[in-house]
């Protein structure tokens, strides 16, 4: 019943040599069921589904050229064969002439239906592809979407990065950059046979200052102290802060030679200690005062002072606290006992 009711076909009951149209339709394995008008093929075709309509006059005749839009829009599935002089854009499928045979009929219709389904497909395809090109359309807007919250992801990383390398109040560098750095450059000098040098940079009295200024007076010297460094340090050389008012900074391509080429560590951080004492430190909130504040600091090279960056930062802090306890704003590059052996030598030639 399924198979007959797909290869239903509706024939006019006053089209020319219907009978035998019909019998040749059967022949073919379709059901011919006549109608009378158009109103008649429309309800035919609303109750019961036809695969295909014959129908007579679609070149000239106004109503069935609308016919064929409603057939072709409420009946994708169902293809229109036509009968008449004239054919028409909008109008069946397929067309034949007024004085076909049975046999044009039937061949019209089998064409008819090829050229239907095929049609059909085409649509459907193109329904297909557009459905494609939107779903492409949207991926790529995603994607594009995707790439940029990439790209605004890579910035917030490498802005994260950035801000969990740096001290917060100073912007210097913090304790584990150092580190790391310190802890590359150990390798480096160890594979270079070079040498490097830390030092240990303390505000002296800085408590003081605080108690007599307040906090804030103690931040903003501790920034105004952060950018005297960096001024004064080589572009290649690691100033961090350290914690409270102390830093540290990682000098490497250091040199013990006396000759005017080399690099002495402990007269460059002299002058650093000179350019921080003669730089007047304004107050915050009092413009036009000003305060003096001065920095000690213990330099230690490796490989003489360790063979470690814990033993190097270790023996550098002992200097920066000799050079406290020896009255502050001073740079001490030696241990306490060589300063003691140097100046018991220097006695004796004398």
């Amino acid at each position: 019943m399924e198979s007959l009711a797909e290869n239903r076909i509706l024939i006019p009951s006053d089209a020319p040599r219907r009978q035998e149209i019909e019998e040749a339709l059967r022949n073919e394995g379709w059901m011919p069921l006549p109608y009378r008008d158009i109103g008649e093929a429309e309800t035919k075709i609303n109750d019961a589904a036809a695969k295909a309509i014959l129908l007579s006059g679609p070149g000239d005749d106004t109503l069935s050229l609308e016919f064929v839009k409603k057939v072709r829009t409420t009946c994708p599935q169902t293809f229109v064969v036509g009968v008449g002089e004239k054919r028409h854009e909008d109008g069946p499928d397929t067309m034949l002439h007024e004085s076909c045979t049975p046999a044009d009929v039937t061949t019209a219709i089998r064409l008819g239906a090829a050229l239907h389904a095929a049609r059909v497909s085409e649509r459907a395809l193109r329904s297909e592809l557009n459905s494609a090109q939107k779903v492409v359309r949207a991926q790529g807007l995603r994607i594009q979407e995707l790439e940029a919250s990439c790209q605004s992801l890579k910035k917030w990383a490498h802005t994260a990065q950035a801000l969990a390398l740096r001290d917060e109040l100073t912007q210097l560098y913090n304790r584990r950059f150092f580190f790391q750095t310190a802890a590359q450059q150990l390798e480096r000098s160890r594979r270079e046979q070079s040498r490097f040098a830390v030092a240990m940079i303390d505000i002296d009295f800085f408590k003081a200052y605080n108690d007599t200024y307040g906090h804030v007076a103690g931040d903003h010297a501790l920034r105004w102290l952060a950018q005297i460094l960096l001024g004064n340090f080589r572009r290649m050389d690691t100033v961090a802060r350290y914690g409270g008012e102390e830093f540290i900074a990682l000098l490497p391509e250091t040199h013990n030679a006396p000759a005017s080429t080399s690099f002495d560590p402990v007269a460059f951080l002299e002058r650093v200690r000179e350019a921080v004492a003669q730089t007047p430190l304004p107050h915050p909130n009092q413009p036009n005062e000003t305060a003096q504040i001065t920095i000690s600091a213990g330099v230690v090279q490796y490989p003489d002072g360790g063979e470690n960056i814990d033993d190097l930062v270790h023996k550098a802090d002992q200097r920066l606290y000799h050079a406290k306890e020896s009255g502050r704003n001073r740079v001490v590059g030696t241990d306490p006992a060589d300063q003691d052996d140097e100046t018991q030598d220097a006695n004796t030639a004398t």
